[in-house]
């Protein structure tokens, strides 16, 4: 049972970590294919693009803390929850404060409130299952 609760809890963790991780990893390698979303273009897209990806990947680290020991590395997990939230609502605040005639830039920034919302969702359940399980260790 013991196992089974923390392979549950690693499960909830994995597909924000592989999305962040691999987003980021492809923004840094690959600019040109995401430089549309964001509206951007020339040396200076592809370079702000590259730094976002770099940002992004670099940001996974307390992911997978708390994915290598849920229990061990709770305040990793605190981090990760925080992070999601926060970049969630920044999402909303960027899309709604944006003026008329971006509809690329809006829709990329729903796709991010979508899939950062979800991951929240995701991550918030793996964080009760690891706060109720404080004294059940593996």
């Amino acid at each position: 049972m013991k196992k089974q609760r923390l392979w549950a809890i690693r499960l909830t963790l994995m597909p924000t970590l592989a999305v962040n991780l691999l987003s980021g990893l492809s923004w840094a390698l690959a600019p040109e294919a995401v430089m549309p979303g964001f509206e951007v273009e020339g040396i200076g897209g592809r370079v702000l693009v590259q730094a976002f990806g770099i940002s992004l990947a670099l940001s996974t680290m307390p992911y997978v803390a708390a994915w290598s020991n849920p229990y061990r590395h709770l305040l990793s997990f605190v981090y990760v929850l925080l992070f999601q939230l926060l970049g969630t609502l920044a999402e909303i605040v960027v899309i709604t404060t944006l003026p008329p005639g971006h509809e690329v830039l809006r829709t990329t920034g729903k796709l991010f409130i979508t899939v950062d919302g979800a991951g929240f969702l995701l991550l918030l359940v793996g964080f009760v299952l690891t706060w109720q399980g404080r004294g059940k260790r593996v």
